[in-house]
């Protein structure tokens, strides 16, 4: 699949975007927010597996300006009509509406080829601009939740509280 907006490609990842992936989860493991996501993977050959992975399940998709990858967005079937959202992008290509004009693409596309009738993401509630991005995008805060993908020293979960963002198809 292949989507072209304004500025845009969006289309399924392939395996040899894994070293786009490495270089948006580098970025992104400097920011205040990486506590507030699940830890990524470094080394080559487990990036490799990961996106030989993605392209086989074939709901990730990588967002390309200039045809190199920017970010990517995925599209997880949850039940009958209810699919749930997951982004990265790299910090070099925040606050240009990259983000939100792939999303819409995408949500449309969903909506419109799989019967989509409710979308859903999850963000930690301090990560201020992916709560600003979700609701610029028509999804709105349903519910939270204690989340936790770190341990302390001594080995206890060290929780913070994660929003459950909802977007109904009219």
């Amino acid at each position: 699949m292949t989507l072209t907006t304004q500025r845009l490609t969006v289309r399924n990842t392939v395996s040899a975007d894994w070293i786009y992936l490495k270089a948006i989860w580098a970025d992104f493991s400097k920011t205040e927010f990486s506590k507030l996501d699940k830890p990524h993977v470094w080394s080559d050959e487990k990036l490799r597996e990961i996106a030989a992975e993605w392209e086989k399940r074939g709901y990730y998709y990588a967002v390309c300006l200039d045809g190199k990858m920017i970010g990517y967005i995925r599209f997880k079937n949850t039940a009958d009509g209810e699919f749930e959202a997951g982004y990265s992008f790299h910090s070099d290509y925040h606050g240009h509406g990259y983000a939100k004009e792939a999303m819409l693409a995408l949500l449309d596309y969903y909506t419109e080829n799989f019967g989509a009738k409710v979308f859903t993401a999850g963000t930690g509630l301090k990560n201020t601009p992916s709560v600003r991005f979700l609701k610029s995008c028509g999804f709105e805060l349903t519910g939270t939740e204690k989340v936790s993908f770190y341990k302390d020293e001594n080995g206890e979960d060290i929780y913070f509280d994660g929003g459950i963002f909802t977007k109904k198809v009219n």
